[in-house]
């Protein structure tokens, strides 16, 4: 079951620091909409702070068994009939959440999101395309564009669709109405981002467990890190952590198991045998076959010389003129 807990704070990032305290997750688990930026007031006055709102997934409350109480005792023994079993409590269905039809506020405000949308892109300079947007759940606002040459929309690994997204979410909770959730896709490019991220962390996580070593991934948004951790925990052998600090922040695959500490600082492992040692051996080995070396000629004795001047002469001897 999903639950939304709203958090306050100074800035963005107290607020999510509180959530992730609260609920003891880490910040790239952390799934959050903005439903109020901080304001400064005039001196202190009229100040409003940080406010997100965070979807969690609540477990539901195991059922209690109910305890059959022992039968009396009996005096006389009899035939015992077998206890009727306790018939199952019918499962309670979870409540649907109340959806609330739409308000002259809220069809302004979505009117006022709408135009914001195609303001930006007109002054991005894009001619012949088409807007379609819808609503779902009472607060999902879906925003769709469609036509040529909507690649500056979209930009370097969809970097300016984000931007564009996140804008027209701070516009859209600025006005006194219900909060809204904006979701602004192009040519269904959001479908297959997810689908090459997913193919990508399979692809990197295969290689991580043949090899034995981790391997660090492009820096994304919080979005595509999400898609990468949640893949990669639907693998055995491998986890992923995310490092470093936006917008230089990326995921990192690991294997379970490290082959020895000289593989987890990216080190080359040496091979078992080492071939300069047994290139060393071989040298020695033919070295004693072929027996002793025979003396140097200065350590040779010249002839006529007598045999114990030689012996207890040194080897370079002082030669006088």
């Amino acid at each position: 079951m999903i639950k939304e807990v709203y958090f306050t704070g100074k800035t963005l990032e107290e607020a999510k620091q509180t959530a992730c305290k609260e609920l003891s997750l880490d910040e790239y688990l952390l799934s959050y909409q903005i439903v109020q930026t901080p304001k400064k007031g005039f001196l202190g006055i009229g100040s409003l702070p940080a406010k997100i709102c965070v979807s969690v997934e609540v477990k539901d409350e195991p059922k209690k068994k109910e305890e059959r109480k022992p039968n009396p005792p009996q005096r006389k023994p009899r035939e015992e009939k077998p206890a009727p079993r306790a018939e199952k409590p019918a499962e309670k269905e979870e409540p649907k959440k109340e959806i609330l039809p739409m308000t002259k506020a809220d069809e302004k405000k979505v009117e006022t999101i709408v135009k914001y949308v195609r303001d930006v892109i007109d002054a991005m300079d894009v001619k012949d395309y088409t807007l379609t947007y819808k609503i779902e759940d009472g607060e999902n606002l879906l925003i769709d564009l469609e036509g040529e040459g909507l690649g500056v929309i979209i930009g370097r690994r969809g970097e300016t669709l984000d931007a564009i997204q996140y804008l027209t979410g701070l516009v859209a909770n600025r006005q006194e109405a219900r909060y809204i959730r904006v979701s602004l896709n192009s040519g269904d490019y959001r479908l297959k981002r997810e689908e090459t991220l997913k193919n990508l962390a399979k692809k990197k996580a295969e290689a991580v467990l043949k090899y034995g070593r981790s391997y660090s991934l492009e820096p994304m948004n919080p979005y595509e890190r999400r898609i990468i951790h949640a893949t990669v925990s639907q693998m055995e052998g491998v986890h992923s952590k995310s490092v470093g600090t936006d917008p230089n922040r990326r995921v990192i695959i690991f294997p379970n198991t490290r082959r020895d500490d000289a593989s987890a600082n990216g080190e080359r492992r040496r091979p078992s045998g080492d071939h300069r040692g047994n290139r060393d051996f071989r040298r020695n080995n033919n070295r004693d076959r072929r027996g002793p070396k025979p003396n140097p000629i200065s350590q040779v004795p010249r002839e006529g010389a007598p045999k114990e001047d030689a012996a207890e002469k040194p080897l370079y001897s002082k030669i006088e003129l």
